[in-house]
């Protein structure tokens, strides 16, 4: 609990440190919304090994915009397959998360107010799933340090 408390203030403290719309601190989120679903994905393989394995696609390369369309695809991906296979919170399987922003118009996309502001939303779809199941897969013996991310 101590670890995913820390990792919070740190995902939190981060924005705080540098302007929290600069291209480096949006691309440093998005990086570790890449992490949180290959910790999910290992998870996967514990929690249900049986369920068809989820193929990463890479997150690098394209805008940020396209980057974080592309983790919010892999996100949808991953979240349908572990919900169909084990129990977890309601809030986690109510069905593939499809914001508004996905469709902006070109524009939108590299304006960093809205950036931050889609950032800020799948951190808030994607940071609840990943502690969700990091916490599962812990007391399925997953190990205390499964999911760090540091």
């Amino acid at each position: 609990m101590r670890i995913s408390l820390a990792i919070a203030i740190v995902l939190l403290a981060v924005p705080a440190l540098a302007d929290s719309t600069s291209d480096t601190t949006l691309s440093i989120e998005i990086g570790r919304f890449g992490v949180m679903l290959d910790h999910a994905a290992a998870a996967e393989k514990l929690l249900a090994p049986k369920a068809q394995a989820e193929t990463a696609a890479s997150l690098e390369g394209g805008t940020l915009f396209e980057r974080l369309a592309r983790t919010v695809r892999r996100f949808n991906v991953l979240s349908a397959h572990l919900c169909a296979e084990i129990t977890l919170p309601q809030a986690d399987c109510q069905g593939p998360f499809l914001p508004a922003w996905l469709s902006a118009p070109e524009g939108d996309r590299d304006d960093p107010e809205r950036l931050r502001a889609m950032v800020d939303e799948a951190a808030q779809h994607i940071g609840d799933f990943w502690s969700d199941v990091c916490a599962l897969a812990k007391a399925k013996g997953a190990g205390p340090h499964f999911c760090d991310i540091e």
